[in-house]
């Protein structure tokens, strides 16, 4: 999914979610919250970012990679108990999932 993301990213798919998050959002899902957080996060609007991954798990709170991508941007934040927690709720939904794995790695022993 990540190389997914970040084709789509290149490739410049997901410019239309980086109009100004006070925009009326009504109907998205929590994947298009998702969408609208990582471009968010590319553009370093980063809390933006975390209210994108907060409106996706209200939506679906078991959603493994809103856990993992907001406990990816709080360890931007240099918030890294938070970051912890995010990228643990993650592994409990999705115990094989390989990105909260990485980010979780990543915050406990940066290089």
């Amino acid at each position: 999914m990540l190389a997914w993301l970040y084709w789509a990213i290149t490739m410049g798919l997901f410019d239309r979610f980086k109009s100004d998050i006070t925009t009326t959002q009504q109907g998205l899902t929590a994947g298009e919250w998702n969408t609208k957080g990582i471009a968010l996060t590319n553009s370093n609007r980063l809390q933006e970012a975390i209210q994108c991954y907060d409106k996706a798990l209200k939506i679906d709170p078991k959603d493994a990679a809103a856990w993992f991508l907001k406990g990816a941007v709080l360890n931007k934040l240099n918030r890294y108990q938070e970051a912890l927690q995010c990228c643990d709720r993650a592994l409990e939904i999705d115990p094989q999932n390989v990105y909260a794995l990485h980010v979780k790695r990543m915050i406990i022993a940066p290089k």
